[in-house]
């Protein structure tokens, strides 16, 4: 039959994919015309959804230079200012760190202080108990001796 699609109007497309297509197509259609027919049919039965646009609609992707006409636009001082200050705002919270780590180092010290001291009260009333113990011991044997005493005596005047 007779081979309709030249006659058909066709929009460019811009996906990488499809251009590849494209790219084969041309390289097929300089081979042979029934080969350009199947592909078109190929590549439409794949499934691919690509949106066709136009030239007019392809972004440009040049790069920008800067110029020295970037460097005085009324936005950079006011960048400069803003980094500036933000730069202030990070070593002010960077000093509040610094302070509060160095408060929590002091609180460290104190609690370790507070510790000791509790740990040296602690032996002190040991210590203590301890004497309180051996006097009490010493007296009680000094009582039971002087009880000992007081029976012999006795036993002594009762039998003498």
């Amino acid at each position: 039959m007779l081979n309709r699609d030249s006659t058909r109007a066709q929009l460019l497309n811009t996906d990488p994919s499809a251009r590849k297509d494209e790219t084969e197509e041309e390289d097929n259609s300089s081979t042979g015309g029934e080969s350009n027919a199947k592909s078109t049919t190929g590549s439409q039965a794949s499934g691919r959804s690509s949106t066709p646009t136009s030239i007019v609609q392809i972004p440009s992707k040049k790069r920008r230079r800067r110029t020295s006409d970037d460097e005085y636009s009324p936005l950079v001082p006011l960048k400069r200012a803003q980094l500036t200050q933000n730069r202030e705002i990070q070593l002010m919270e960077l000093e509040v760190r610094k302070r509060q780590v160095s408060l929590q180092e002091k609180e460290m010290e104190v609690r370790q202080l507070q510790l000791q001291n509790e740990t040296r009260a602690t032996e002190a009333k040991i210590a203590e108990a301890n004497a309180q113990t051996a006097k009490l011991l010493h007296e009680s044997e000094h009582w039971r001796l002087q009880r000992k005493v007081s029976l012999l005596l006795e036993r002594k005047k009762a039998s003498g």
